[in-house]
């Protein structure tokens, strides 16, 4: 059974669920896509707009494929390191070994992503 608009392309699902995938959240993909990209064929039952027209060049976030991908990479590994350093009670040789890297790579990524900055903001106000 088809939505309005016809059958969708396999391709077209692929896309949607890795970019829901990539970014983390529906709405923020739904917002970076808007009603042009395969988000719109789901939503509205219609066919993607095509490039170059005038919805399709509209009011539409553009970012490059590089910058999703350290957007996601950062979102994904924030969220490993704070999860190993809450499991090993911030012991941060325990959380290297658990998410089997190195010390220095997390010392690192703790000091580039802010992670114990945040953490102790968090600590002054609760």
């Amino acid at each position: 059974m088809s939505p309005p608009g016809g059958p969708f392309h396999r391709s077209e699902l692929q896309n949607f669920i890795q970019g829901i995938t990539v970014l983390g959240d529906r709405e923020a993909f739904y917002e970076n896509m808007g009603n042009n990209g395969p988000v719109g064929v789901f939503l509205n039952g219609q066919r993607a707009a095509r490039p170059g027209s005038a919805v399709a060049s509209g009011s539409v976030t553009r970012r490059s494929l590089k910058e999703v991908c350290k957007k996601a990479t950062r979102k994904a590994e924030t969220e490993a390191i704070v999860n190993a350093l809450f499991h090993t009670r911030w012991n941060r040789r325990k959380a290297a070994a658990l998410l089997k890297v190195s010390y220095k790579a997390v010392l690192n990524k703790i000091k580039e992503y802010g992670i114990e900055a945040e953490y102790r903001q968090i600590l002054r106000k609760g």
